[in-house]
């Protein structure tokens, strides 16, 4: 029970109420620049990424949440600078939209798209993830290791970091899982570096198949965009107004 004592004892946490304005989303346009994602003449991924985008923004404001885009309309960003963008500051949610395409044209509708499970490594970290219960806006903590060995400071920041990555998906799942219940859908996990090295709650959006005739008159359809990004916007709102507090340090 060593580093089970440990992290509890060590993590001095401490709830605030907060205004909706105090929540932060990023959202990240897929692609751009000269990139310009999959390709369906003369749609382009980037350029429909980029308007839902801004429509999402605007929906989101109305909801008195602060909002930040990764990009421009007309720039790139590489992957890098994406991961390092969202992890500039600490985002209370991180959406990254996209378009998909297959060359089953068949193939349709929405994925919410979450990052890859994280294993509990023993024992030790199961019971310290249920002892210490972490709740929403958990951020990293600053552990007094001095009395440690060099080996035992190394598990304890283990298990802390592996703490942080599993509240973060616990977060991400119930976000798109309300998500899912607004816009039915799909869930599923994938290895993308955006959703797995974001030190926020993230998820990718595949708004539709550019491949697919329905889909892509949904995507380029004005008041389909506007429906749906409301329908988002509200989910969120709705997410964060339920989180009644922030976790300090």
């Amino acid at each position: 029970m060593f580093f089970t004592t440990r992290v509890s004892t060590a993590l001095l946490l401490f709830a605030v109420s907060l205004p909706a304005s105090a929540f932060r989303v990023l959202i990240d346009p897929g692609h751009g620049g000269r990139d310009k994602g999959a390709l369906q003449a003369p749609y382009d991924e980037a350029s429909i990424a980029w308007a839902w985008s801004l429509e999402l923004k605007k929906q989101l404001l109305a909801q008195d949440l602060e909002v930040e885009m990764t990009r421009n309309e007309t720039t790139g960003l590489s992957l890098t600078s994406r991961v390092g963008r969202t992890n500039r500051k600490k985002y209370d949610l991180v959406v990254s939209l996209h378009a998909n395409y297959l060359l089953d044209s068949r193939v349709k509708g929405i994925e919410f798209f979450l990052s890859t499970p994280l294993e509990l490594e023993d024992q030790k970290l199961q019971l310290a993830h249920e002892e210490v219960q972490l709740q929403k806006g958990y951020k990293k903590t600053n552990l007094n290791l001095g009395n440690l060995k060099e080996e035992q400071k190394s598990q304890v920041s283990a298990i802390i970091h592996d703490l942080e990555r599993q509240t973060l998906l616990k977060q991400s799942i119930s976000i798109a899982t309300n998500l899912n219940q607004a816009w039915p859908g799909k869930i599923k996990q994938g290895p993308f570096d955006l959703l797995n090295q974001a030190d926020s709650p993230a998820i990718l959006i595949e708004l539709g198949y550019l491949s697919n005739p329905i889909d892509l008159k949904n995507l380029n359809d004005p008041q389909f965009r506007l429906e749906k990004n409301l329908k988002i916007a509200e989910v969120i709102s709705s997410y964060f107004k339920n989180q009644k507090s922030k976790i300090i340090q």
